[in-house]
């Protein structure tokens, strides 16, 4: 390690508005690896539920569920439902609509590309939605996608999550 035990503990003693977490080892492309990533806001520069919710017409009610989830105020899964039911009876040719305009994240091809070739798996696991998940696996070669399943009946969505929630 190139910190000492003293600084690391002092770091950790902190209290930051930043995630830290000390890797004694960082990996490395010399031997085979596993890359798992978050969807929205990371591999790609928008949060899907946003969007749906924009073009659905429920924009604002969406965004204020999730500013509760940021601050704690929710349980990720109540959020999730809570977030979903306000998107009932909108057509699902919106999530077609916005997997169309998802604007990657710069240098994630190659990031991917790069990883693949030195023998790792990339996944994805995202409360976000396997619409989107999906187009990202097939589009990069994705090894594994992990998310939450919309319901869509006779064309619309049912404003539930199908099968187990993914957080």
């Amino acid at each position: 390690s190139r910190f000492s035990p003293e600084l690391v503990q002092e770091l950790k003693a902190q209290e930051w508005d930043i995630d830290l977490c000390h890797l004694p080892t960082l990996p490395t492309l010399g031997e085979p690896g596993l890359l798992v990533m978050d969807m929205d806001s990371t591999a790609i520069r928008i949060e899907c539920i946003d969007e749906i919710a924009r073009l659905a017409g429920v924009g604002e009610q969406v965004a204020a569920v999730t500013a509760a989830a940021m601050q704690g105020k929710l349980e990720f899964a109540d959020s999730l439902r809570a977030r979903v039911a306000l998107l009932e009876g909108a057509p699902v040719t919106i999530l077609d609509e916005v997997a169309a305009n998802m604007p990657w994240m710069p240098g994630l091809p190659l990031m991917v590309d790069t990883l693949k070739q030195a023998g790792w798996k990339v996944a994805i696991a995202s409360g976000g939605f396997t619409r989107f998940a999906g187009q990202l696996q097939r589009e990069l070669g994705l090894d594994a996608v992990f998310a939450n399943e919309l319901a869509v009946e006779g064309g619309l969505l049912t404003g539930k999550v199908s099968g187990p929630t993914v957080d």
